[in-house]
């Protein structure tokens, strides 16, 4: 389980062990999950329709978006931003976890809940806990890190010849030609998207935690049979890796599907002004605000293009939250174990 947990004994507080957790957890998932984030935003931010038979799209189907990408820009470009996407990982899963532990201490030791005096009505509202922790960790994250996504989505967004050579030259860049309420654009539709994301990713992860030790529980005659063989320890640690990843995926997955139109909205939103170099995807259009994305996406593409790139997109979320979460865990019981 992630977060303060009143009756686990441990003391509270957040260690550098919650720090190290999470910046290892956001590096080495942004490694693996980068190529999917790539392929999600190339097809949320084109126009035209995203299928097999469209004459006009240049982006039809997540293989042949794939070979598109390898074929005109290189295999390492499904890796493009890395290192930026790296710094917003890292920073992101930083602040998240290590604030999640802050946030679920003091919520558990408020009047309100107040754990220590009420450990019953605590435990039966602590997926409201998470859920609220969860979302004001999302956007304590988010206010610190959104220049980052900007930066590293336009990177990812531009076509050749490229206009930004590297993260420093793009930040400057955007500062010095846009002024630096651009590296803030899409903060709205972001927060409005983070906060339920994040609340619902902590609370289901944590719930299906609780299903699967209710069902070891009820196993635990079979478990015991192993351990006679001395295999105890080993099955233990393998049954809390698997743990770990599926209550991640399934956290991943139900946050990502809940709020997706938002996460299209915002990268929408975070190339206004950078469509120049943009034009050798297709049409371009500039937006206004959240509204004005609304009304126009609706009009010219239809309710169903909300949905661009979710197929690539719930594969990330998955894999994202399952790595980050199962690493996370793992690492910071290692790390407490020395």
């Amino acid at each position: 389980m992630i977060g303060y947990n009143p009756v686990s004994g441990r003391e509270p507080g957040v260690s550098w062990r919650n720090v190290t957790a999470g910046a290892v957890s956001g590096c080495c998932t942004r490694f693996v999950t980068q190529p999917f984030d790539v392929i999600k935003i190339r097809l949320q931010l084109q126009r035209e329709p995203i299928h097999r038979k469209s004459l006009t799209s240049k982006y039809r189907t997540i293989p042949q978006t794939i070979r598109t990408i390898v074929a005109e820009e290189g295999l390492s470009c499904l890796w493009r931003a890395h290192l930026c996407a790296q710094l917003l990982s890292v920073v992101y899963g930083t602040i998240q976890f290590s604030t999640f532990e802050l946030y679920t201490q003091l919520a558990n030791r408020s009047p309100l809940v107040d754990s220590e005096r009420y450990p019953e009505f605590a435990r039966r509202y602590q997926p409201f806990v998470h859920f609220g922790c969860g979302s004001l960790s999302g956007l304590t994250a988010t206010l610190v890190a959104h220049p980052i996504d900007v930066i590293r989505t336009r990177i990812i967004a531009q076509s050749e010849p490229k206009t930004y050579t590297s993260t420093r030259h793009a930040f400057r860049t955007i500062v010095r030609t846009e002024g630096y309420r651009a590296l803030f654009r899409g903060l709205t539709p972001t927060l409005l998207q983070i906060a339920p994301l994040t609340g619902i990713q902590f609370t289901v992860y944590n719930l299906t935690n609780r299903v699967w030790d209710q069902f070891i529980e009820r196993n635990k005659q079979k478990w015991m049979r192993l351990s006679e063989d001395g295999k105890s320890q080993s099955v233990k640690r393998l049954l809390h890796f698997e743990k770990t990843l599926i209550c991640g995926a399934i956290a991943g997955f139900a946050s990502k599907l809940t709020v997706y139109p938002l996460d299209l909205i915002k990268k929408r939103l975070q190339v206004e002004g950078f469509q120049k170099a943009r034009q050798g995807f297709g049409a371009q259009t500039s937006y206004k605000g959240v509204i004005d994305c609304i009304v126009k996406i609706v009009r010219q593409e239809s309710v169903l293009a909300f949905y661009k790139g979710l197929t690539p997109s719930l594969m990330k979320a998955a894999a994202t939250t399952a790595l980050n979460f199962s690493l996370y865990e793992n690492v910071y019981k290692y790390l407490s174990s020395q």
